[in-house]
């Protein structure tokens, strides 16, 4: 496979790209807190968006420019994920990742709790059961099905008992 120059620029230019992404990202990681996240991201995106403008303006169409995009997008999820486990390792980012959970939590457990009792009020004014009501019918039919099939065992035994009994009497110098 030849590389012509402005697939090899093409190339290079995504290389340096992602360079500069992950370096954002550990700056960014290693910040605790930051006034402008895409202070870091906006130099990148305009190089990028300016090189990719002039690579489709040459008309670069070729079959090697998609085994260069290929090999671009192996390589950059392959040193996103480097970075990336390395941000997660961090303390900043389980503080973060914790931070981000607790208000999440906050915000919906009310939230839930009060869709849930509407939810309930709406089906009591539709005169439909809840959830809660058609698994407990489901669990006391449950349980009248184990009695019942309890009670047909123990009735078996009983007509076998008599059976047995109703032999003994009915042979002959029985009592």
């Amino acid at each position: 496979m030849s590389e012509t120059p402005i697939n090899q620029e093409f190339f290079s230019v995504w290389i340096r790209s992602m360079e500069q992404g992950m370096e954002a990202w550990l700056r960014l990681v290693g910040q605790p807190h930051t006034s402008d996240a895409s202070q870091f991201w906006r130099p990148m995106f305009g190089q990028s968006l300016d090189i990719w403008t002039q690579i489709l303006k040459q008309g670069a169409g070729s079959p090697d420019v998609l085994v260069q995009w290929k090999r671009f997008l192996d390589d950059s999820v392959d040193a996103w994920s480097k970075v990336l486990e390395q941000a997660m390792g961090t303390e900043g980012f389980a503080a973060a990742m914790g931070k981000f959970l607790d208000q999440y939590l906050n915000a919906v457990g009310p939230m839930r709790k009060s869709l849930q009792s509407s939810n309930e009020e709406f089906l009591r004014t539709m005169n439909l059961p809840s959830r809660k009501q058609v698994t407990d019918l489901a669990s006391q039919i449950v349980s009248l099905e184990a009695r019942l099939e309890a009670l047909e065992t123990r009735i078996e035994d009983l007509v076998e008992s008599i059976s047995l009994i109703e032999g003994v009497v009915k042979r002959p110098g029985g009592t």
